[in-house]
């Protein structure tokens, strides 16, 4: 038995098998987007530090010390010393030695030896030591 088509839909044969073949062409050649990479929240961390830094070195304090108050709520140990340092100072924040010696006080306790030595400084009447780069 043998099938023959209507000469119309003979001529539109091969029409239907390229857009048949251009269509199954095109499915195989979607991009597909690698999986995202997942942050930790470390890294996160420590961009907002470094962008945090960054800040206060162009001398925007009180921007860097959102992100330091952000980090510092967080648990961040630096931030923690920094934010304390930038109360005492009044950089972006307005002065408050009692805030500064809270978060000052708090880095100390978790190991931070620069807020160790602050702390100690404080305690002999002295200034918290100016901040080294």
């Amino acid at each position: 038995m043998s099938f023959s088509l209507p000469p119309r839909l003979r001529l539109l044969a091969p029409l239907w098998l390229i857009a048949v073949i251009l269509g199954l062409s095109a499915c195989t050649t979607v991009p597909v987007e690698p999986e995202a990479r997942k942050v930790s929240q470390q890294e996160v961390s420590a961009a907002l530090f470094e962008r945090a830094k960054l800040l206060y070195l162009a001398k925007d304090y009180a921007g860097a010390a959102g992100l330091m108050r952000t980090l510092a709520g967080r648990g961040h140990l630096q931030a923690q010393y920094v934010l304390g340092y930038m109360y005492y100072y009044g950089q972006g924040v307005p002065r408050n030695e009692r805030e500064a010696i809270r978060w000052i006080t708090t880095a100390a306790a978790r190991g931070h030896a620069k807020a160790k030595k602050a702390l100690e400084v404080l305690d002999r009447g002295g200034a918290v030591p100016q901040m080294t780069q």
